[in-house]
């Protein structure tokens, strides 16, 4: 669902969808992207969390983007193989060819 999020008090973010969202209270995870039309040209993050709230009225309390990791375990290599892994069967079996990505432009969104 399609929704404006804003800070909030704390580090939550207040998010308000424009028609009421018969979601859940408790774990959720918001997805913002933006794209110029070409699949190629989107960027996006992905972000976990608790969401509270009704109607279109929510909060959200960030807690972890998935994939993302403070130790170095192993566990961000794993996940990160599974999802190339995925990523390649979908595109085969619709006979899709990957669009190029530039990550030393996305690599400047990441911040230090």
């Amino acid at each position: 669902m399609r929704a404006r999020v804003s800070a909030g008090d704390d580090g939550e973010l207040r998010v308000r969808t424009a028609q009421d969202f018969e979601g859940r209270i408790g774990p959720a995870t918001l997805l913002w992207h933006r794209h110029n039309g070409q699949s190629g040209d989107m960027c996006s993050l992905h972000v976990a969390g608790t969401a509270i709230g009704s109607g279109t009225e929510w909060e959200f309390h960030p807690e972890r983007i998935p994939g993302s990791s403070a130790a170095d375990d192993g566990a961000n290599d794993d996940w990160i193989a599974d999802a190339r892994a995925r990523t390649e069967r979908y595109l085969k079996r619709r006979g899709i060819t990957p669009a190029p990505i530039d990550w030393a432009e996305l690599a400047v969104l990441v911040p230090a």
